[in-house]
């Protein structure tokens, strides 16, 4: 059984429904005021235009759910418009957070809402309402906000190269440089300006220049840095020479790839003089390259132990690098035999080595950063000495691996680390006869880092040594 008291008006602004079917009668009985409801009714509040009441509306921001900060005065609005009849529209001024509005009609589904203010640091957008509270005379309602930061960073009201040019200044340390509002170039929004912010910065003054740029699919902040080879280099709009090219670019100068397509190779998606587009990554053969890459796969080195004295050959499949260095002599393989402390002896000249050791250039890896560590440099060591140790090296193994990587990576401010697992098995991949029974493939990649940065933390897994156990570790440092 429902109770239900109505307001003064009294039953103007309800609707019932027995079941799932609108009643015609009023199915209650009434006492002092009381309506007594049945237990198979259910009281629907009216929202026709000539309800009285209010309506209490909390701003929040949709990336942090904080109450968005709002000025009193009269530059902060909400616009309705009903949908259909653009010159139809009503303000409803917005001067407190929460704001109550002396109107129970401010939300209604078939009408589009904007949100207005005054601020130069950006603008919100996309207003996505919630009902949190319904009564007969006051509606409580969430209005969600996505922020969009303008990009005027010099404030002189437009988001050009210029804007760009001055945060690059000011991250780099080079010559004077005042914001007129800092804030405006805080596309992360985390309150501090670093490498994030500046490429996500540029991604969108391209978004709004050539609106018909091609977005990629995959975007990469820490994109591998190549070099133009080929000569008269296009740029175009997307990844497909159907597209207009957007510049040219010289033979020997270094870009950065910002993103990718699905199983596409083929093209990348750069950035060049503030502007962005596509450039093809192989000639018309597609075999020939048109850049050279600058990452290298650094010293991966492969121990072997079997459980007893056994001939081993081992073989490389590299499928987006170029074999550089090897140790022993790589000859279509190596041909060793392996002993169960580690130890290999060296069929073809005789000699003895603890591992075999490879190295790689011009990779064109696309490796996944999305996961991974953020580092100081002076707690390099800890972290590597933690992280081997649990991904199953042994003391000799993090040992080699830490004399080798710490001195590279302790002195930088910060290091984005992130291990790497199929994007890097699948592109170089071992064949080794006999079949080790255990397989452990350490490679880690970093990105050296002025400022910290968030990244999700990356679910590492451990390893078991059984029976002939094969481990390799190798890195690679990639570029700001």
């Amino acid at each position: 059984m429902i109770l239900y008291q109505p307001t003064a008006d009294g039953l103007a602004d309800v609707k019932w429904k027995v079941g799932r079917e609108w009643s015609d009668e009023e199915p209650f009985e009434q006492t002092n005021g009381i309506y007594e409801i049945k237990d198979d009714c259910s009281v629907i509040i009216d929202h026709s235009p000539f309800r009285k009441g209010s309506t209490v509306i909390t701003f929040v921001d949709e990336k942090t759910g904080e109450l968005i900060d709002i000025p009193d005065n009269d530059n902060t609005y909400l616009l309705k418009s009903t949908s259909g009849e653009p010159s139809t529209s009503e303000i409803f001024y917005v001067k407190s957070n929460p704001c109550t509005i002396d109107s129970l009609n401010v939300y209604d589904t078939s009408c589009c809402y904007t949100f207005h203010t005054d601020s130069k640091s950006g603008w919100y957008e996309t207003p996505v309402f919630e009902i949190t509270s319904q009564k007969s005379d006051v509606t409580e309602i969430t209005c969600k906000l996505g922020w969009k930061p303008s990009g005027d960073a010099n404030g002189d009201d437009s988001f050009d190269v210029a804007d760009i040019v001055l945060l690059q200044k000011w991250l780099s340390g080079t010559g004077e440089v005042k914001f007129a509002d800092w804030k405006a170039v805080d596309f992360c929004r985390d309150n501090k300006l670093n490498a994030y912010d500046l490429c996500l910065m540029k991604r969108e003054y391209i978004k709004r220049t050539f609106k018909d740029c091609v977005e990629p699919e995959n975007g990469a902040i820490f994109g591998a840095p190549m070099q133009i080879i080929a000569d008269d280099m296009k740029m175009y709009l997307g990844p497909d020479e159907s597209y207009p090219v957007v510049t040219s670019l010289p033979k020997g100068v270094y870009v950065n790839e910002c993103g990718y397509q699905n199983n596409n190779y083929m093209w990348a998606y750069i950035e060049y003089k503030g502007q962005f587009g596509w450039i093809r990554m192989y000639q018309k053969d597609n075999e020939t390259l048109t850049v050279r890459y600058e990452a290298a796969v650094d010293k991966p080195v492969i121990y072997l132990y079997p459980e007893q004295e056994t001939d081993v050959h081992v073989e490389l499949d590299l499928k987006d690098a170029d074999l550089s260095t090897t140790y022993p002599k790589y000859r279509n393989g190596w041909d060793v035999t392996a002993y169960p402390d580690g130890s290999l002896l060296n069929k073809a000249d005789g000699t003895h080595h603890k591992y075999l050791f490879w190295d790689a250039v011009n990779c064109r890896t696309r490796y996944d950063l999305s996961k991974g560590f953020c580092v100081a440099g002076s707690d390099t060591e800890s972290f590597l000495k933690e992280k081997l140790t649990y991904m199953g090296l042994t003391e000799d193994e993090m040992n080699e691996f830490i004399v080798y990587w710490l001195p590279r990576m302790e002195h930088n401010k910060y290091n984005l680390i992130s291990f790497q697992g199929d994007t890097y098995t699948d592109s170089a991949k071992l064949d080794i006869t006999p079949a080790p029974d255990s397989l452990l493939r350490v490679f880690m990649t970093y990105v050296p880092l002025e400022d910290a940065v968030n990244i999700e933390p990356q679910q590492l897994s451990t390893f078991e040594r059984k029976g002939f156990t094969v481990v390799e570790w190798g890195g690679s440092e990639l570029k700001n």
